[in-house]
């Protein structure tokens, strides 16, 4: 048995890095907007992907709450044709933050979404576009 385990282990490390190695639609640096319903701006912000993991900062910050403008990582959890949902691990970066949910469609070159919990869908009232960093 344990030969066994030791003969799969090359195996199983090779799948694990052709899966980080993968690339998305997302992949590369992005300069997204967050719009509050009202259409003011509530942030800007860099998202870098590298495959289905990578950072994420927002460039506002609110002295009351120190997960408010906090860079994270992140993670694509879902990837359609349609949107890809993106996982902010904010828990990681600091103690007592909440992960939280970006969910972004590709249209024409550009980004478009929501931003919430687990059920955001592309068009949840705070409003996500973004393009290419430059």
């Amino acid at each position: 048995m344990k030969k066994l385990s030791i003969a799969c282990i090359p195996f199983f490390f090779s799948l694990g890095l052709a899966c980080a190695d993968e690339q998305t639609p997302l992949s590369g640096a992005w300069k997204l907007s967050i719009k509050y319903p009202s259409g003011a701006i509530a942030s800007d912000i860099d998202l870098d992907v590298d495959g289905r993991v990578g950072t994420i900062e927002p460039k506002g910050f609110n002295r009351f709450n120190k997960c408010i403008g906090l860079k994270a990582p992140i993670e694509i959890v879902e990837s359609t044709s349609e949107s890809t949902k993106i996982r902010v691990l904010a828990s990681k970066a600091l103690l007592g933050c909440s992960d939280y949910f970006y969910r972004l469609a590709l249209v024409d070159g550009k980004l478009t979404g929501g931003v919430g919990g687990d059920d955001v869908t592309t068009q949840s009232k705070n409003v996500v576009t973004g393009e290419r960093a430059k």
